[in-house]
């Protein structure tokens, strides 16, 4: 299997096996690549990995010389006592 055949799985159901000895537990969400070698012979319990498409909209980190950010959220403080 080449890099190329390497495929991410995701865990579609929790279960325990044995590997080499130890009880090995695996949660639903968790991930292994397809040629791992502990879950040879468990592919009916994975399903392929399809990540989360991000919004297309992002906050600028900062703003451009001259300008001020936008406060969002926190409102302004009282110096008054």
């Amino acid at each position: 299997m080449t890099s190329k055949d390497r495929v991410l799985l995701s865990a579609t159901e929790s279960f325990v096996f044995r590997y080499e000895g130890a009880d090995q537990n695996v949660n639903v969400g968790d991930q292994f690549y397809s040629d791992d070698p502990m879950i040879r012979g468990l592919h009916h319990l994975f399903k392929p990995f399809a990540a989360r498409r991000e919004p297309d909209v992002w906050e600028a980190a900062t703003a451009a010389p001259g300008e001020k950010r936008e406060q969002i959220g926190h409102p302004k403080r009282s110096t008054e006592q």
